[in-house]
């Protein structure tokens, strides 16, 4: 004959895996969000290298105020 567990004992078991489980899924999600928004910076980080270089095309090699928005040009 097999022997068994306290229910006690066997539900706290069950509710810690379940604990384990739905934790493991939350870090998931968030290496996924994690994942999206490093995608994200990348494709921002691209289109500025490209404003930039159409700006340096256009104007050459300048030092700008980004809040201004006037520039020297450089030496």
């Amino acid at each position: 004959m097999k022997e068994k567990l306290t229910e006690e004992e066997l539900k706290a078991l069950q509710i810690s895996l379940y604990n384990v489980n739905q934790a493991k899924t939350v870090l998931g999600d968030l290496a996924t969000q994690v994942h999206k928004a490093q995608l994200q910076v990348l494709s921002m980080e691209q289109v500025m290298s490209d404003t930039q270089k159409s700006i340096e095309e256009k104007y050459g090699s300048i030092v700008l105020d980004l809040k201004t928005g006037e520039y020297t040009i450089e030496e």
